[in-house]
């Protein structure tokens, strides 16, 4: 289980699930005014709600179909993953209680995954940018855990949507994935983007971002074997 904390890996595996949930939400509260309606990160985009199974297996299908027929169509296999996406979050793919997705969940996400490599193989011009928002919440620790593919998803949209919310997140995957000179540059255009008043904090989560990142798992270990060191 991810919550057995006796395992040092799995403590760094906590902190940063918990890390990169407070600075998304946080990044949404700075730049958006995210989180006074109760909703949480995946309720904002669309997922956790149990009675559009049906609908999105539906589309999933067609979607599916017109992939079959013409292996090319750039749309379809995009309408691919993004239903793939929403079906996840469907039903008993997602645990409303816990905001994690089930093993089933993580297994339409996979398929959203490759569909997803299908789709960007195919050179869309430009990608569609709403998608890859999509896809940047699936490669998330909540999903797939996969910061490289996230970085890819991430500056996608940050080229179609330079705001200081996309570039904070590019800068959060790229620290995650040891991209440090993309999160540096992503963490420098977040700043020029947040208003002054805020600069300060929000340079305190990019700070805690990468410095979570480059945290040895040698140094958990002695902290575990130790718990009065500081």
């Amino acid at each position: 289980m991810l919550f057995d904390l006796r395992d040092p890996r799995r403590r760094i595996a906590v902190k940063v699930v918990y890390l990169f949930l407070a600075i998304l939400l946080g990044g949404g509260l700075i730049f958006f005014g995210i989180g006074g309606s109760g909703g949480g990160l995946l309720d904002s985009i669309g997922i956790g709600g149990g009675d559009s199974n049906n609908t999105f297996q539906q589309e999933v299908d067609r979607a599916q179909e017109r992939t079959e027929q013409n292996p090319r169509n750039a749309v379809a296999w995009g309408d691919l993953a993004r239903a793939r996406f929403q079906l996840a979050g469907t039903g008993d793919n997602y645990n409303q209680n816990t905001g994690e997705f089930t093993d089933k969940g993580r297994e339409q996400l996979e398929s959203a995954r490759v569909a997803w490599d299908r789709y960007l193989a195919l050179d869309p011009n430009p990608p569609d940018v709403a998608l890859a928002t999509l896809m940047v919440q699936a490669f998330s620790p909540f999903g797939l855990d996969d910061a490289k593919q996230g970085v890819r998803a991430a500056q996608i949209v940050v080229q179609q949507r330079p705001t200081a919310n996309s570039y904070f997140q590019l800068a959060v995957f790229a620290y995650t994935a040891k991209d440090e000179r993309t999160g540096d540059l992503a963490a420098a255009q977040t700043l020029e983007r947040v208003p002054k008043a805020r600069r300060d904090q929000v340079k305190q989560q990019l700070d805690q971002a990468k410095a979570m990142a480059n945290q040895p798992p040698q140094q958990e270990q002695q902290q575990q074997s130790n718990p009065l060191q500081p």
